[in-house]
């Protein structure tokens, strides 16, 4: 409600697109017809949807704060936490790179989410549950 109220006090109702939960199906054309994705999340243990949105092909902007940087690795653009003018400059960056750069970050990032796997997740996971019951 707070940010519908906002979109409106600012004449931005008009430019957002509130879809509510959106499918498998959806998300990954909403992902694969987008221009960026953006997270200005600051409170993250690990951010599965940037791995999807990695795994779709989009260029990635995300703040500097760890795990950001651990996780994504070069395959997304990074701003400064709490700066909004660092954002709106990495997104300005973003929107301006070349077919040819926006070609190789699209490529990193699909290589990079496929380092995460659930299969991957769920081996690693009974290994080490298995070595502490050892």
């Amino acid at each position: 409600k707070f940010l519908r109220k906002l979109a409106k006090s600012n004449k931005l109702d008009d430019k957002i697109v509130w879809t509510g939960q959106l499918s498998h199906n959806e998300m990954t054309w909403c992902f694969q017809n987008s221009k960026l994705f953006i997270q200005t999340s600051r409170a993250e243990s690990f951010s599965n949807i940037q791995v999807e949105a990695m795994g779709n092909r989009c260029i990635c902007i995300s703040c500097d704060q760890s795990p950001m940087p651990e996780i994504l690795r070069n395959a997304a653009i990074y701003y400064k936490i709490n700066n909004y003018r660092s954002l709106a400059s990495k997104i300005q960056e973003a929107l301006e790179m070349s077919d040819k750069e926006k070609k190789l970050i699209r490529k990193i990032a699909i290589k990079r989410a496929k380092f995460f796997s659930w299969e991957k997740t769920a081996e690693e996971t009974f290994a080490s549950l298995n070595q502490a019951a050892l």
